[in-house]
């Protein structure tokens, strides 16, 4: 056989192995949202959704697809505002998905439609997509925030897929202030000012985990002085599936 037809061949054997089929992301997406959902209506730009006597217009927030070597995976977030407004105590909603390709058919493998986020009817508009563990293990730190008499906190949920949901599995905090009340750059205030920041990292260095550990850092002012960073490694605990967040990093406001 020449060299000619042996490519032909080597070509051939390539192709027929291949895979002919791979995840369309608008056309799942699309027929994702209106199975959870319901209509899109566009005149409204989204999907109105109700719930126990509320209305919801709900928005895809992120899409992102994900290569993996058992096939592609299309990893969702949605979230939606009280359609009339909402009360100081009403939240919005949030949803997350994950939709994987098994045998050429698409396939929900977890996901929460209906997730309750944020305050004054309105669902947080900040999310991203993290790997949280070596075996191509993803989900999504999504933040929310909260300001009450001069006080005002926000942190980041880690929304994780579990079995056929998503759910919370830690909620560290963010940003921490006390600026309302006690102003830091008030001199007659200053004493008293608290303002916090925490950043947060994933330690993918460690041995043989299914899940990440986070690695926490502290810095700020506290009581009107310059605080030395502390950091805190919070592991992840796989018996409850849930990371196990020391009392120190509890939202405190």
């Amino acid at each position: 056989m020449g060299r000619l037809q042996t490519g032909i061949v080597a070509l051939l054997l390539m192709s027929s192995s291949a895979p002919a089929w791979a995840l369309n992301a608008a056309t799942e997406l699309k027929k994702l949202m209106h199975e959870q959902y319901g209509p899109y209506s566009a005149a409204a730009r989204g999907w109105p959704f109700h719930l126990n006597g509320t209305s919801y217009l709900m928005k895809v927030l992120q899409s992102k697809k994900v290569a993996t070597p058992r096939g592609e995976r299309l990893y969702v977030f949605t979230a939606g505002d009280v359609v009339k407004g909402g009360s100081h105590v009403d939240s919005g909603m949030a949803g997350a998905f994950v939709l994987e390709e098994k045998d050429g058919r698409v396939i929900l493998t977890s996901g929460s439609r209906a997730m309750p986020y944020g305050s004054f009817g309105d669902a947080p508009d900040t999310v991203k997509l993290v790997q949280f563990g070596p075996d191509h293990y993803y989900g999504w730190l999504y933040e929310s925030g909260y300001t009450g008499n001069g006080f005002t906190s926000s942190y980041s949920d880690i929304l994780l897929p579990k079995g056929g949901t998503v759910a919370a599995m830690a909620s560290i905090p963010a940003h921490m202030d006390k600026d309302g009340v006690y102003p830091c750059d008030d001199k007659a205030t200053r004493a008293q000012c608290e303002s916090l920041d925490f950043d947060l990292k994933l330690d993918t260095a460690k041995g043989r985990v299914k899940v990440y550990p986070l690695v926490v850092t502290r810095t700020g002012v506290q009581k009107g002085q310059q605080t030395k960073p502390e950091t805190w490694r919070v592991e992840f605990d796989e018996g409850k599936w849930q990371y196990k967040v020391p009392a120190a990093l509890k939202v405190q406001y």
